[in-house]
């Protein structure tokens, strides 16, 4: 920092800079990214949809452009072939050629390392990383409810597991509305939570024994605190068990010509196991706005062969999108896994062996002070 402060000063400079070896390379993800979005060349693409009826319902399905209409994503850049699709397969009938049906576990999400909850903050209540870090020390430091929070493990040591029940007894006497939920956990369930190979210098953010009191606690604090002692439970579930199914259907087509390929996916829930902690799926994933949500979808039940019929069929204009700006959440991502930003094969070998650059303690830091310097500018909750 001393030696480019002096060397812009002897160039006319006024500043102080200051260079790191995590505030330059954080400073510079974003910058690239705000240089791509700059210079992106959006361009039109085309997306026919169609109402799929079937015997015992009806779905939404998309259109699966042929490769020599289609540019390397699959999507169909010829606008008047993609009209004549939608106004060809309106009305028409055809079959369900594929129905592809997997009965699927899905395991709690493991407690929180201090990345994760800064990320799960940020994406759900717009919370600064610094926010995240300094309520998490209080609840830490000050109302000693949760474990030492500048961890970046996601995972407890097997000798905890005989701290369970106390724990579950003190979530139910700090919040007796709680008491419901930790009433269903079964405590003879070690999940993947549990591994002494994967504990670093600090365990997983969880709950402590101590028995608190939610009323000194400000809404931060009792929001952070919600979400700590919910992941943590929810290791002693079930897990969520569902059906996932991809559908393929043909629409038309003659001797001439082949039939349009329509497909759509979805999922079907058969146990709702840890999820039943979580009433909305924002409250265990909160999704970024741009993330697709099509195989959350309820399909009706179906079978290879059925009939089928396409209604309402529309050709849409959409246009590519460039990468969205950085937010809190990514960007954490983004410095925890920074080996994904380095095309140099050797260099890209050694940073997938660190854990990123900055630490889970630091990173939070380097984003604010990033911001103080005026190297990086806040704006809502992109960056």
């Amino acid at each position: 920092s001393r030696l480019y402060t002096l060397l812009a000063r002897s160039a006319g400079g006024e500043h102080t800079l200051h260079v790191g070896r995590v505030v330059t390379p954080t400073v510079a993800l974003v910058y690239q990214r705000d240089k791509e979005i700059e210079a992106f060349q959006p361009s039109p693409y085309y997306e026919v949809t169609a109402n799929i009826m079937v015997q015992r319902g009806q779905f939404k399905a998309k259109w699966s452009c042929p490769e020599d209409m289609a540019d390397s994503e699959g999507r169909c850049t010829n606008k008047g072939y993609a009209q004549q699709v939608a106004q060809s397969v309106g009305g028409q009938h055809g079959r369900v050629v594929s129905v592809d049906q997997k009965k699927r576990k899905e395991s709690a999400p493991l407690p929180f390392d201090l990345t994760s909850l800064q990320q799960y903050a940020a994406k759900r209540w717009g919370y600064t990383a610094q926010e995240v870090l300094d309520t998490a020390q209080s609840l830490y430091e000050t109302h000693k409810l949760i474990s030492y929070p500048r961890t970046d493990s996601r995972y407890l040591p097997d000798s905890q597991h005989a701290d369970v029940p106390g724990i579950l007894q003190s979530l139910s006497r700090t919040d007796p509305s709680f008491s419901g939920i930790c009433a269903g956990a079964d405590t003879s369930i070690k999940g993947r939570a549990f591994n002494d190979e994967k504990v670093s210098a600090h365990n997983a953010i969880i709950p402590t024994q101590k028995v608190g009191d939610l009323s000194q606690l400000t809404e931060r604090e009792n929001q952070i605190y919600d979400a700590v002692r919910r992941f943590y439970v929810a290791q002693f579930y079930e897990p969520y068990q569902f059906e996932s199914t991809d559908v393929v259907v043909h629409i038309g087509g003659s001797a001439q010509q082949s039939p349009h390929e329509f497909v759509a996916k979805g999922k079907v829930p058969l146990a709702m196991g840890w999820k039943v902690l979580f009433q909305e799926a924002s409250e265990h994933d909160p999704k970024d706005e741009a993330e697709e949500k099509e195989e959350d979808r309820t399909l009706p039940a179906m079978s290879e062969g059925e009939a089928a019929q396409a209604r309402n069929a529309e050709c849409q204009d959409k246009m590519t999108r460039p990468a969205p700006h950085f937010t809190e959440a990514t960007l954490l991502a983004a410095m925890e896994n920074i080996s994904r930003f380095v095309q140099e094969p050797q260099f890209k070998r050694i940073l997938k062996e660190t854990s990123g650059i900055g630490t889970p303690a630091t990173r939070a830091g380097i984003i604010e002070g990033a911001i103080q310097k005026g190297y990086l500018k806040r704006e809502k909750r992109t960056i």
